[in-house]
């Protein structure tokens, strides 16, 4: 009526993803780098949506507080190291609790990275802002900033040593 075909043509659809799984064990020279570096950036992509918001952040967590072996667990503290940056405040707040409570795990290597961590988000915490201001708007400041982290935590250790 308006110019506008609506019938379906018999046309095959294709995809754009291959279908074909790569045979590593026939793979040589570039082609194993090339396939590594596609398996790296797959492995990345996939994290990073595990990392998405805070429910899913969670759900890792979940994953990671019911862990039994401390060398999975170290894993998983890897990748907060790794994969901080791209936190955001909240999530960083729940990994913040997560790690905490990891402070008093039997491990001593667990409990260091823990720490470490824990140092390396409230360093962190504070986002710039990047964009530019027009002049007749101001920020408002946030609710919590690193100190505020930093004392926080400060008296959670003391008040810990003093039990």
């Amino acid at each position: 009526i308006f110019g506008v075909n609506v019938d379906v043509e018999n046309k095959e659809i294709s995809s754009c993803k291959k279908d074909r799984k790569p045979h590593y064990p026939l793979m040589q020279g570039q082609e194993v780098i090339q396939n590594i570096k596609f398996l790296s950036i797959e492995h990345n992509i996939n994290l990073m949506h595990e990392l998405r918001d805070e429910s899913s952040l969670n759900s890792l967590l979940e994953l990671a507080r019911s862990e039994k072996d401390w060398n999975n667990l170290r894993e998983y503290l890897q990748i907060f190291n790794e994969y901080s940056t791209y936190l955001t405040q909240k999530q960083k707040m729940i990994t913040l609790r997560y790690l905490y409570e990891q402070l008093t795990h039997p491990k001593d290597e667990i409990r260091r990275r823990s720490a470490k961590l824990i140092g390396l988000l409230i360093a962190s915490f504070d986002e710039d802002y990047r964009k530019e201001i027009p002049q007749n708007v101001t920020l408002k400041p946030p609710a919590i900033t690193s100190v505020n982290l930093l004392e926080r935590y400060l008296n959670n250790f003391q008040q810990e040593a003093l039990k």
